[in-house]
């Protein structure tokens, strides 16, 4: 979906959101149609130079689903050092988490990281929580990773991972995941420049994409329903994200009283995972 924190938006959705309102008007179907392949079509976005650096440091594997390759990229600081798996958001990618690796790495720990399909190194030009939860099931089976900690979509993704591949990491930290339909939606039709009268059309047709399924059935607040209870699992969120409110987190606490909620101030969706102190608040729950 599109994203409000990114700093160059390619020229084609540019013109795509400014001209919207007047397709969606004059043609409603063909607006549907490209609202909905929008939706699961990724940006992919200029690596910086700092997070080249870190990717070639990296020891870099592909791995074949059934329509994809994956890339799953590990940094190792000692052999026998325990593995945190670390799961970017949508329009990302893994060394977004530059700062939370190298401080892992530089405490002791070993990182691994696939990258989704449609993202970084892995191929694709769409993808899905299916396809999110697929790549980490791939990077779990390698090493079995104790402790993930997951952004954004990678949040959700690894939930359905967890209750769909029969995987139990030891704990699990989810940062500013979205977490219901209704709301991701309406933030999507707004980036795009649609009005919310589009959001019934996007919905039947997602509906069509996953043969009857729902868009619900694949958000945060109906996957933590079947989460198994005793996993450990904490949240994080921030007063100042706008694509997944604070409240998002506390409705997912709800649901799961045993997680643990933290909630921050003024980082936003993207600065929240720059910031130590969130990655030090989930390490808290590590052995």
């Amino acid at each position: 979906m599109l994203t409000s924190y990114v700093k160059k938006v390619p020229l084609k959705i540019l013109l795509l959101g400014k001209f919207f309102p007047l397709i969606e008007k004059l043609f409603p179907k063909i607006a549907v149609r490209e609202a909905t392949k929008m939706f699961f079509k990724p940006i992919r976005f200029k690596v910086p130079q700092s997070e080249l650096e870190l990717r070639n440091k990296a020891n870099i594997s592909y791995h074949q689903t059934t329509s994809n390759t994956i890339a799953v990229l590990q940094w190792i600081s000692k052999e026998d050092a325990p593995f945190v798996l670390l799961m970017h958001g949508w329009a990302s990618r893994a060394t977004h988490f530059k700062k939370f690796i190298e401080y892992l790495l530089a405490n002791g720990y070993n990182v691994i990281c696939p990258e989704a399909p449609a993202h970084g190194l892995s191929t694709g030009t769409r993808t899905d929580i299916i396809g999110f939860s697929e790549s980490l099931a791939i990077a779990h089976k390698l090493v079995k990773p104790k402790y993930w900690v997951c952004h954004s979509m990678g949040g959700s993704s690894a939930m359905y991972c967890i209750n769909n591949h029969n995987i139990a990491p030891k704990h699990l930290s989810i940062i500013a995941t979205p977490a219901i339909g209704e709301e991701i939606l309406d933030v999507f039709a707004s980036r795009l420049g649609a009005s919310k009268k589009i959001i019934p059309a996007m919905l039947d047709t997602i509906q069509e994409v996953y043969k009857g399924k729902e868009l619900r059935d694949f958000t945060a607040e109906e996957i933590i329903k079947k989460l198994p209870t005793d996993i450990s699992l904490n949240l994080i969120y921030d007063k100042a994200d706008i694509d997944a409110p604070a409240h998002q987190g506390e409705r997912l606490k709800e649901l799961f009283p045993t997680a643990d909620l933290l909630i921050t101030e003024n980082y936003g969706h993207i600065k929240i995972i720059k910031e130590l102190d969130v990655l030090k608040h989930c390490q808290k729950f590590w052995d």
